[in-house]
């Protein structure tokens, strides 16, 4: 039990930027500490040899753990601040305190919530004004509460309905503050990257996150290389990251990928240099994820930060694998995750992970004869499947691609058993939401028709 006894205590921070992060008039840390803890802090001066103090006054035992806490996040707000390029007070923004506020939940809520019983301040609040504490935040704090509003407003072209029911459930889960990782696999058309950029922009939008991150592999169509590519680089990995993405953003909103890059809001970039990254409250769409190796798809999931959601999609059957020679590394995520998230059905992988399986099926909602194609090209006629085998004999080491089929074979098991847990964590509300989807399973994409040929003048 701490003493009755006044104490004050001199602490020194780093600069005038961090000091008003930590410290600040307006700091939700601050009204944190002294509501939590009963302690008074001064506004930071400047003390004679330019260093700036703060004065902290209280019960003994509170100064001392106040003092811990404020020492501990002003190195966090130095990081913040060198990571956003902060100059002066005026560049802190409101979700500059949300950055310190996670960190503040996370590590030092019990011994506020213990001392008063009092919560944590909702860092999206009004900071002239007292609130109630962000619910949402404090029960998930993989993804805060709102920031407050983002720095630049997407506007989308219609309100997104999805056209199946794994649109929906990739919508729910990448949406969900509870999930950390997504993983969904299956054949082109059925909307596994269009569903996921519509969260990520919604989240946007609704201040959870301050950036979208598009990953793509560097790889191509053929064997064929385009070689060194000019410019910035930038421009060197446009012809890999922009294939898909920037007609997808285009149909969903009124922008161009050029305008969000433009804006900060979104980041197009191949894998190449993401040793030593973190990304914090981001949403992080790595596609055609199958076409990376393992130690790639290690590297990625490793740069989930404070805040952020990682969604790996791609197509594990082998029809879209440009790594003929490699295990593809969706595959070695969803065999890995899936089969820890299912053998402890409470742990953590099983609370923050989630699984989605797109099927044949799927493919109508982008185009009607899509189902049929993929039916066709993953069942050909026994004749020509024999010189299919026969071929890749020839081409490539049998006891290689058995054991390269065999891996991706319990991949594709592990998903539709780990994509069935997922689909009922959220059937109730998806039921609710989209009604039509559990009656035809897939709305078909209907455009407009195309018109007849104009004749020609003879």
């Amino acid at each position: 039990m701490s003493s009755t006894k006044l104490h004050t205590e001199i602490v020194a921070v780093i600069s005038d930027v961090t000091r008003k992060l930590v410290a600040g008039q307006k700091s939700p840390v601050r009204r944190a500490l002294k509501n939590g803890l009963g302690v008074n802090i001064t506004t930071p001066t400047k003390s004679e040899d330019g260093n700036s103090t703060i004065t902290i006054s209280g019960p003994h035992g509170s100064v001392q753990e106040a003092r811990n806490i404020i020492t501990q996040l002003d190195q966090r707000a130095k990081i913040i601040v060198d990571r956003h390029g902060l100059k002066t007070t005026g560049d802190i923004r409101q979700q500059h305190f949300g950055y310190l506020d996670v960190d503040l939940q996370t590590n030092f809520s019990h011994i506020i919530k213990n001392r008063r019983g009092i919560p944590l301040l909702d860092v999206g609040q009004d900071f002239g004004s007292a609130s109630a504490p962000d619910t949402q935040a404090t029960q998930s704090p993989n993804r805060a509460g709102d920031q407050g509003k983002p720095r630049f407003k997407i506007k989308f072209r219609d309100e997104f309905i999805p056209r199946n029911q794994s649109q929906a459930l990739m919508l729910a889960a990448c949406k969900d503050p509870g999930n950390s990782y997504v993983y969904a696999s299956g054949p082109f058309g059925g909307g596994k990257t269009y569903s996921p950029l519509v969260a990520a922009m919604e989240l946007y939008n609704e201040g959870k996150i301050d950036q979208i991150i598009v990953i793509r592999p560097p790889t191509t169509a053929s064997k064929h290389k385009p070689g060194a590519m000019p410019g910035n680089p930038r421009k060197k990995d446009e012809p890999y990251t922009n294939g898909g993405i920037a007609t997808n953003i285009s149909k969903i909103s009124f922008h161009t990928i050029d305008d969000l890059i433009a804006k900060k809001v979104l980041k197009a970039m191949t894998p190449i240099f993401e040793i030593g990254e973190t990304y914090d409250r981001a949403f992080i769409l790595v596609d055609e994820a199958q076409n990376l190796n393992r130690r790639q798809v290690e590297l990625m999931a490793g740069r989930l930060g404070e805040g952020s959601i990682m969604v790996f999609v791609g197509d594990i059957s082998g029809k879209q694998n440009d790594l003929p020679n490699e295990i593809p590394g969706l595959a070695h995520l969803i065999a890995t995750q899936g089969a820890q998230a299912m053998a402890e059905t409470k742990g953590a992988l099983a609370r923050g992970t989630a699984f989605v399986s797109f099927t044949a099926d799927d493919s109508a909602a982008r185009n009607p004869i899509l189902p049929h194609v993929a039916r066709a090209l993953n069942n050909p006629p026994a004749e020509y499947k024999k010189l299919l085998e026969e071929f890749d004999r020839y081409g490539r080491n049998p006891a290689l691609k058995a054991v390269i089929d065999q891996s991706a074979d319990f991949a594709q098991d592990t998903l539709e058993k780990a994509a069935r847990e997922t689909f009922n964590r959220y059937k109730t509300e998806l039921e609710r939401q989209y009604p039509a989807l559990f009656s035809t399973n897939v709305t078909r994409f209907r455009g407009p028709q195309r018109s007849a040929p104009v004749p020609r003048e003879a």
